[in-house]
């Protein structure tokens, strides 16, 4: 299992190789402090924040573009899953306390559990009704280390041509196949089904 420290500084040096203009800065101590008096926060998101945080980096993923938003505007990223969109002081009572979204794919939430030991990462479809996210990872630490391995797969091995894959079928399970088993050394099963 990689450590949370290696996950942190591979994923900014392989968004950054694969995105150049994508940047990641630590937080400054006030800021933490101002976003822990807001929303629960990890230790796990908080190193990540404090050492190496995305600002505003957003990258190719299979369904869509993800979206890591900044520790700046991360309270704002809660509206419409915490906190109503339109009312941003009434809590939203189908979603947990313990979960904050880190990222979303096309407004697909990317929730960090942060109450479990690990941190680990979930996601959910928007529109049905009712919050009922999966485990695609553990724990933060292997979330980035997915990161790292479907740019590794999609830009590294394909360049420019992966977003062509998905249009044809064939060579679309081609990819979804090379990215399992780029993943089956360290994700479970049922987690590569999640993604």
């Amino acid at each position: 299992m990689v450590s949370l420290e290696a996950a942190v500084r591979d994923f900014a040096a392989t968004v950054t190789r694969y995105f150049p203009d994508a940047s990641f800065a630590a937080t400054s101590p006030d800021l933490l402090a101002q976003l822990k008096s807001e929303l629960p926060l990890s230790d796990e998101l908080l190193y990540w924040y404090r050492t190496a945080a995305p600002v505003n980096v957003q990258m190719d993923w299979y369904s869509g573009d993800i979206f890591f938003p900044s520790p700046t505007i991360l309270a704002r990223e809660q509206l419409g899953y915490r906190w109503d969109g339109r009312e941003p002081s009434l809590r939203l009572s189908n979603w947990k306390e313990s979960w904050i979204v880190i990222a979303n794919v096309d407004w697909d939430p990317v929730i960090a559990h942060v109450s479990v030991e690990n941190t680990p990462v979930l996601m959910d479809f928007r529109g049905q009704g009712k919050w009922e996210p999966q485990v695609v990872a553990p724990s933060l630490a292997q979330f980035l280390t997915v990161m790292v391995t479907w740019l590794n797969v999609s830009v590294g091995r394909y360049g420019d041509k992966w977003h062509d894959m998905l249009e044809d079928s064939e060579l679309d399970r081609q990819l979804r196949s090379d990215f399992a088993d780029a993943l089956s050394s360290f994700v479970g099963e049922s987690n590569i089904r999640t993604l």
